[in-house]
C-alpha cells in the first residue's frame, strides 16, 4: 500500500474514532432507548386521554354497550361453562347518571336486571324472557352510587362495558396500568402482532400480596414489584394489546385484547380473552363480541314503575316534561284571555 493510503486509512480510522467517543461523551441511544423513552413519555397521556374520551361519551348518555362473554372453569366439573349476554344502557340527565344492565345465562334460562338511578337501585328476576318480573332487591343510593350491592356493582364497572385501554380484567379484579404510580416501564422493542406495528414493553409491577406473620398470624397486605409484559398498539392510544404475569408457578395471569373506536373516535374493547391460573384452576373469561348504539333513553325507563311496581317510600317520581309545558301553555293562555278582556273593558271607557 502507498504511503498515501496509509494516510487516508489513518485519517478514516482517527475520524470513526472521533465520531465514537463524541457519541459515548452525548450518551448514544440505540432505537430502543429511544422508543423506551417515547413510550414512558407518550403512553400515560395517550392512556389518560382516551379514559377522558369514555367519560365525555358516559357524560352525554343515551347508549347501549352489548357484549356476549363466555366464562368458564376449566378444572372444575361440578362448575360447566356458561355463556351471558349482557346489555349496558346508560342515561345522562341534569347531570346525574343513570345506569341500567341487564344479563342472560344461556344455561341456566334465567334472567338478571338490574338498575341504578340518583335515589336508588333495584334488581329484577325472571326464569324466561316471556316470565314476569320479580323484584329481588331494592336499595336507596346516592348520587356516586355507592350505597347497595347493586349501584357498587354498576359503579364499579369498567366504564359500562366499554374497557378501559390501559385495563387488564380477570373477573372482578382489574389492573389499570395508568393508575399504578410506582409501575416502571423496563424495555421496549417494537413487533408485530396480528398485523399490528406494535410495541412490546418489560415492566415492574407493584402486586398486593398478602403477608402473614408467623408468630403473630397477623395478616397485611403488602406491594411486590412483579415482572409483567405488555404489547401496546400506539395506533390507538396505546391501548393494551396482550398481558402476562407470573406471580410463581401456580399463580398466572394472562390476556388478548382487541380495540375498536366508535363513530367519534372513542377507543372500546371489542374482544377479550383472560385466563388466571390460581392455585391449580384455570379460569377463562372470553368476550366475544363488543358493540355500541346510540339509543333514545328516558328517565321513566330507570324506575320501578317502568315495570308496575310501586317506587319506594319516600321517592316520587319526576312529572313527565310534557306536564310542565301544559302548565306553562294553560298559564299563558289564561293571562291572554285576561289581557284581552282588560283591552276591551280599556275600549269601551
Amino acid at each position: 500500500m502507498s504511503n498515501i493510503g496509509k494516510h487516508v486509512t489513518w485519517k478514516r480510522f482517527l475520524l470513526l474514532l472521533t465520531t465514537a467517543l463524541t457519541l459515548l461523551a452525548r450518551g448514544y441511544r440505540t432505537p430502543d432507548d429511544q422508543l423506551l423513552e417515547m413510550v414512558r413519555r407518550d403512553a400515560p397521556a395517550a392512556w389518560e386521554q382516551a379514559r377522558a374520551a369514555q367519560e365525555s361519551l358516559l357524560s352525554r348518555g343515551n347508549y347501549e354497550v352489548q357484549h356476549r362473554t363466555r366464562h368458564w372453569h376449566k378444572d372444575l366439573a361440578d362448575r360447566p361453562p356458561y355463556s351471558v349476554t349482557n346489555n349496558i344502557q346508560v342515561l345522562d340527565v341534569d347531570h346525574r347518571r343513570y345506569l341500567k344492565t341487564d344479563s342472560t345465562n344461556t344455561i341456566s334460562v334465567i334472567e338478571n336486571l338490574i338498575v341504578v338511578n340518583p335515589y336508588y337501585n333495584f334488581g329484577l328476576v325472571r326464569t324466561s324472557t316471556e316470565a314476569p318480573w320479580t323484584v329481588e332487591e331494592t336499595h336507596r343510593s346516592d348520587d356516586n352510587l355507592s350505597q347497595g350491592p347493586y349501584g357498587r356493582f354498576v359503579s364499579s364497572n369498567n366504564h359500562a362495558g366499554l374497557g378501559n385501554v390501559s385495563g387488564v380484567s380477570f373477573g372482578f379484579n382489574d389492573i389499570m396500568l395508568q393508575d399504578q404510580k410506582d409501575l416502571v416501564i423496563k424495555t421496549a422493542s417494537r413487533v408485530s402482532y396480528n398485523g399490528l406495528n406494535a410495541v412490546k414493553c418489560e415492566l415492574l409491577l407493584p402486586v398486593p400480596v398478602t403477608h402473614v406473620d408467623t408468630a403473630t398470624r397477623d395478616a397485611k397486605e403488602v406491594y411486590r414489584p412483579t415482572n409483567c409484559y405488555a404489547i401496546l398498539d400506539p395506533e390507538m392510544n396505546w391501548a393494551v394489546l396482550e398481558f402476562s404475569m407470573a406471580l410463581d408457578s401456580s399463580n398466572t395471569i394472562s390476556a388478548k385484547y382487541s380495540n375498536e373506536r366508535t363513530e367519534t373516535g372513542v377507543i372500546f374493547r371489542s374482544k377479550s380473552r383472560e385466563e388466571s391460573y390460581v392455585d391449580g384452576v384455570l379460569t377463562e373469561w372470553v368476550t366475544k363480541d363488543n358493540s355500541i348504539r346510540n339509543l333514545s333513553l328516558t328517565r321513566a325507563e330507570f324506575t320501578l314503575s317502568a315495570y308496575g311496581f310501586p317506587e319506594p317510600d319516600g321517592y316520587s317520581p319526576p312529572r313527565p316534561w310534557w306536564v310542565y309545558t301544559s302548565i306553562v301553555g294553560v298559564v299563558i293562555v289564561v293571562v291572554g284571555i285576561v289581557v284581552m278582556k282588560l283591552g276591551r273593558g280599556l275600549q269601551r271607557h
